[in-house]
C-alpha cells in the first residue's frame, strides 16, 4: 500500500484492467515467489520519486538576479529561471504482505529538466530502475535485503516484475502545463 502522502501516477498495467492486474500479479507472485510457507514473495518493483529536500534555492540553472540600491548594497536577491530540479528516487519492491524493501533514502538521483513532460519523466525514471549497465549496484542491497528474509531475489526476478511509479504531489506540480 502506498504511504498517504505519495499519489500513484503510473503502473505498467491500466487501472481499469485491475481484476485482469490482480490475476497477473498473482501469477507473478505464483511464479517468482516462495514455496515456503510464512516466507514472503515479491509483488512488484517500484520508484517513488520526491523533489530532493536538501537542494539550494538557487542551484541547477537558475540565474540569481541581485537588487542593488543606489549606494551599491545588495537590498535583495532571488532566484529566476531555474531549468532543473534535483530528486530522489527510492527504488521498492513490494512483498504480499504489504511491506516494502527499499534502498536508502537519497541513494538515487535524478538531474531531471523542468521544461520536459511528465511521460519524458517516467522514461527517465524507468531507465534509471531498469538501466542493465547500472543496475546491479542498485538493486544489490535490495536483494541482500529480500534474501535475508528468506525471498529469492535476483537480476532476472526482480527485472520480472511489474513495475509501479509514484509522484509526490510536489514533482506532479512541476510537470503541470
Amino acid at each position: 500500500m502506498a504511504p498517504a502522502s505519495l499519489l500513484l501516477l503510473w503502473r505498467s498495467s491500466s487501472d481499469a484492467a485491475a481484476p485482469a492486474m490482480r490475476d497477473e500479479r498473482e501469477r507473478a507472485v505464483r511464479r517468482i515467489g516462495s514455496t515456503v510457507e510464512g516466507v514472503s514473495s515479491m509483488v512488484s518493483l517500484g520508484a517513488s520519486v520526491s523533489i530532493a529536500p536538501d537542494q539550494e534555492p538557487e542551484a541547477y540553472g537558475a540565474t540569481l538576479i541581485r537588487v542593488h540600491d543606489a549606494a551599491g548594497r545588495e537590498v535583495r536577491s532571488e532566484p529566476r529561471g531555474r531549468e532543473l530540479e534535483l530528486l530522489d528516487i527510492l527504488i521498492f519492491i513490494e512483498l504480499d504482505d504489504g511491506e516494502r524493501v527499499s534502498n536508502a533514502p537519497e541513494e538515487i538521483r535524478l538531474l531531471a529538466r523542468l521544461d520536459g513532460t511528465m511521460d519524458e519523466l517516467r522514461e527517465r525514471v524507468e531507465q534509471m530502475v531498469y538501466d542493465d549497465g547500472d543496475r546491479w549496484p542498485r538493486w544489490r542491497n535490495l536483494m541482500a535485503a529480500l534474501n535475508a528474509r528468506g525471498v529469492r531475489a535476483d537480476d532476472p526476478a526482480i527485472a520480472a516484475l511489474p513495475l509501479t511509479l509514484e509522484f509526490t504531489g510536489e514533482v506532479l506540480a512541476l510537470y503541470e502545463s
